[in-house]
C-alpha cells in the first residue's frame, strides 16, 4: 500500500495546514475527521485530520502521526466544510476554528519531561570528580545521577521527589544540561456505580429494605450513585 499523508489542522495562529505521514499500522483506517496527536516543534499537540492523500508534502522532512484519538470521527464532512467556511469567511485560523467546533480536551493533560543531555552527561562527571560540593551542586549531582540512570524521560511528578524539584530541573533546562519536552497523557478514567427503580416493576415489595429503597429512589427522582443510596436509605 502506498505511504499516506494527511493535512491536520493544529490550534495555533495560522491559516495553513501541516502534512503528517500516516504510520503503516493505519493503513485502511479513515483518518478525516478524527482527532489525532501529532509532534509540534518541541512538544504534542491534538488536531483535526482534515484530507488523505498518498501525494507526498514538498517538505524536507515529515513527520508520523502518534497516536489517532477517537474510534469514529469527531466532525462529519459537513462539519468539516462548515469549519472550511468559518475559517474563509472570518479569516481565521483555520486549527484554531476546528478547536472551537470540539468539546474541551477533558480527557488529556498537558505534562513535560525531562532527560539528560550530553552536556549534562559532561557537567556530571564533573561534579562526581569535586570531592566538596556546594548544597547546590550536591542537589544537581542527585538529579542529574537519577536521570542518567533512567531508561525513558521522567515526568514532574517523579522530579517532585528530588532535592531542588522542578525548579532546578528547570534551572539545567536552562544551562542546556536537560532536555524537556510538552507532552499529552490520558487522564484516569473514574467509574462509580449508580442505581434507578424501574417504573416497569409494580410487584409488591419483598421486604423493608426493598421498599425503603424504592421510596428513595422515586422521592428523589433518581438515579443515584450506590454509595449514595445506601446512605440515604440506610441499607447496607
Amino acid at each position: 500500500m502506498k505511504q499516506r499523508y494527511c493535512e491536520v489542522a493544529l490550534p495555533v495562529p495560522l491559516r495553513s495546514t501541516f502534512s503528517y505521514a500516516v504510520p503503516a499500522a493505519l493503513n485502511g483506517e479513515e483518518l478525516v475527521g478524527r482527532r489525532v496527536v501529532v509532534p509540534f516543534r518541541n512538544r504534542a499537540m491534538v488536531g483535526v485530520c482534515l484530507a488523505v492523500s498518498d501525494r507526498a508534502p514538498n517538505i524536507p522532512r515529515v513527520k508520523e502521526l502518534a497516536e489517532v484519538m477517537d474510534p469514529l470521527p469527531a466532525l462529519p464532512e459537513k462539519l468539516i466544510e462548515l469549519g472550511h467556511w468559518i475559517s474563509r469567511y472570518y479569516m481565521a485560523p483555520v486549527g484554531e476554528t476546528f478547536r472551537a467546533m470540539l468539546p474541551p480536551e477533558v480527557e488529556l493533560r498537558h505534562d513535560r519531561e525531562y532527560r539528560l543531555t550530553d552536556a549534562g552527561r559532561a557537567y556530571l562527571q564533573e561534579l562526581a570528580a569535586i570531592e566538596e560540593n556546594t548544597p547546590e551542586e550536591n542537589a544537581e549531582l542527585e538529579l542529574l545521577r537519577h536521570l542518567d540512570a533512567q531508561d525513558q524521560p521522567e515526568p514532574p511528578a517523579r522530579i517532585r521527589r528530588r532535592p531542588g524539584g522542578e525548579a532546578l530541573a528547570e534551572k539545567l533546562v536552562r544551562r542546556g544540561l536537560l532536555g524537556a519536552r510538552e507532552v499529552l497523557r490520558k487522564r484516569r478514567t473514574r467509574t462509580q456505580k449508580i442505581a434507578a427503580w424501574n417504573p416497569a416493576n409494580t410487584d409488591q415489595s419483598a421486604n423493608a429494605a426493598e421498599e425503603t429503597i424504592r421510596e428513595v429512589l422515586t422521592t428523589t427522582r433518581g438515579p443515584l450513585p450506590l454509595a449514595l443510596l445506601m446512605e440515604q436509605a440506610k441499607v447496607s
